[in-house]
């Protein structure tokens, strides 16, 4: 006698085969057949069976994330929801046993780890998918990873059983700090000479450089720019705009004693003043 056994899907009507795809069990007729060899004749035996995914998780999968692309964000704003789902060792999609601790770090150049601040995490209705929110960094450290940027998301649970790496650029805020080289203090400053040095460096709130081509508006008293008044300067990849040669002291000893720079930032202002020193 020759056994054959068959498995054969069940389809409803009511359920896609997407939706069968991404159920946690399948159901399936188990078909018996058996036979004699001396025999034409063949009995069927069928059986509804229900086949259940493991429940060994065996990865996190982020949804909806093109994996050519980097997750932008400027330090100190939060990056979009992440939406996660947990599937078995043989890739079936599983719900989550119940809402996971979740570490998130983000790697920079040489191994330099930032912890990331203030997530927060829920399961939608259905448990499958793991919603993480309030994704936020915070570091004065970026210089470390100019000019591109880019670093990488690590996501994973408490135990580190498993991890998720995500390539992202955290870029600098505004700029909202700046540091005139040589000091304003220190430059000698004559009516009608012009300043041969001077250089300003600018960071934002948290300490970082400013981004390549950030723009700064230069508002003065005192001094003249040459063809250049009402133009936005921008900064060099190291964060600095260079004016020396493009200011011409207007302020007199009779009638002014000071001039000042006024620095226009997006959303912020910034003043400096300078006294006008006689030679000895």
């Amino acid at each position: 006698m020759v056994l054959i056994l068959l498995f054969k899907s069940i389809f409803r009507s009511q359920r896609t085969l997407a939706q069968i795809e991404h159920s946690v069990s399948r159901q399936f007729i188990l078909l018996i057949c058996t036979f004699d060899q001396d025999e034409t004749s063949c009995k069927n035996y069928e059986k509804e069976v229900t086949v259940l995914a493991s429940a060994e998780v065996g990865r996190w999968q982020l949804l909806g994330y093109d994996k050519n692309e980097h997750l932008r964000v400027r330090v100190g704003s939060c990056f979009p929801p992440l939406d996660v789902a947990c599937y078995d060792r043989y890739g079936n999609l599983i719900p989550f046993p119940s809402t996971p601790k979740v570490n998130l770090q983000f790697k920079m150049g040489k191994g330099t780890l930032i912890g990331v601040k203030k997530t927060k995490a829920g399961l939608s209705s259905d448990e499958r998918t793991l919603r993480i929110k309030d994704i936020l960094i915070e570091s004065g450290d970026l210089d470390i990873i100019r000019p591109n940027y880019e670093g990488t998301m690590l996501l994973c649970p408490s135990d580190e059983s498993l991890s998720i790496s995500i390539p992202c650029k955290v870029i600098p805020r505004h700029a909202r700090q700046v540091l005139a080289h040589p000091s304003m203090q220190s430059i000698q400053m004559l009516p009608g000479c012009i300043v041969q040095e001077l250089k300003l460096e600018m960071f934002d709130a948290y300490g970082n450089h400013a981004l390549r081509g950030s723009g700064v508006l230069l508002k003065v008293e005192g001094f003249s720019i040459k063809d250049q008044m009402g133009k936005k300067h921008k900064a060099d990849h190291d964060g600095f705009v260079h004016l020396g040669g493009m200011l011409k002291v207007t302020a007199g000893f009779n009638r002014n004693d000071w001039a000042s720079f006024t620095f226009e930032f997006e959303k912020a202002e910034i003043r400096a003043c300078a006294c006008l020193r006689r030679s000895p």
